[in-house]
């Protein structure tokens, strides 16, 4: 296992269009949710969730190359200067990355129930955090 860190330096590459406009609720992909900060990272990396892809500055690649290591082959870790991700995401990114997260159940819920609009899973959370969840 090993993370290869891919760099961005423009912000309309098309690789990174998972992170594009973030808070837009029609750009988020259905069944993902968004790790950001640090803490809530190193959570998601330790979870039971898959990561699907990582977004993070320089500063944070070097705080992070640790449980960075730990990911499984093809978890793609974007880094972009902060001017960039600002831009990317939509928003000021005052802490400097986020993650991708996949809730695999679920698909599966509605692989086996399609007419579910909606599925509530609770998350404990400690500290100041933020989790947002896509559908």
């Amino acid at each position: 296992m090993s993370a290869e860190i891919i760099v961005i330096d423009d912000v309309g590459d098309p690789r990174v269009d998972d992170f594009r406009n973030i808070k837009d609720v029609e750009r988020r992909r259905g069944g993902t949710f968004i790790a950001e900060s640090e803490m809530v990272i190193r959570r998601l990396f330790t979870s039971r969730f898959p990561v699907r892809s990582v977004l993070l500055t320089p500063s944070r690649v070097r705080r992070l190359h640790e449980e960075l290591a730990t990911l499984p082959d093809g978890v793609p870790v974007f880094m972009a200067e902060p001017h960039i991700v600002d831009e990317l995401v939509g928003y000021p990114l005052h802490r400097g990355g986020m993650a991708l997260g996949e809730l695999a159940l679920l698909h599966l819920i509605r692989l086996r129930h399609p007419h579910v609009l909606h599925v509530v899973l609770p998350v404990p959370v400690t500290g100041r955090t933020r989790i947002e969840f896509g559908d």
